[in-house]
């Protein structure tokens, strides 16, 4: 289940005009820039990727997959590395570098 969507984009609920996509809560400061983050690419990949594990999350760190058993199938295993890589490559180009504060 994807979880979260918001420390990425900031504090404002958007949607994305995409009914599959827009079940998820989304929190951003610019809509527009959401929306770029969130190609069309991008979103397929994530609800692929949503569709195949047990926690998904996204945040302005990364995308946080949990899989509550053992993949052992090889295959399996390489097309959820894929899918995880191919949602984060699509939303890379739109990151801002995230600020390192005393926090982090």
């Amino acid at each position: 289940m994807l979880q979260t969507l918001g420390a990425i984009f900031g504090a404002q609920d958007i949607e994305v005009g995409d009914n599959a996509f827009d079940r998820f809560i989304i929190k951003g400061e610019d809509p527009n820039r959401v929306n770029d983050i969130l190609s069309s690419e991008a979103r397929d990949e994530l609800l692929q990727l949503d569709a195949r594990v047990d926690e998904l999350s996204v945040t302005d760190l990364g995308i946080r997959v949990v899989i509550n058993r053992i993949v052992d199938d090889l295959e399996e295993l390489g097309a959820l590395l894929d899918t995880t890589i191919g949602a984060a490559n699509h939303m890379v180009a739109f990151r801002r570098p995230v600020s390192q504060g005393p926090f982090r």
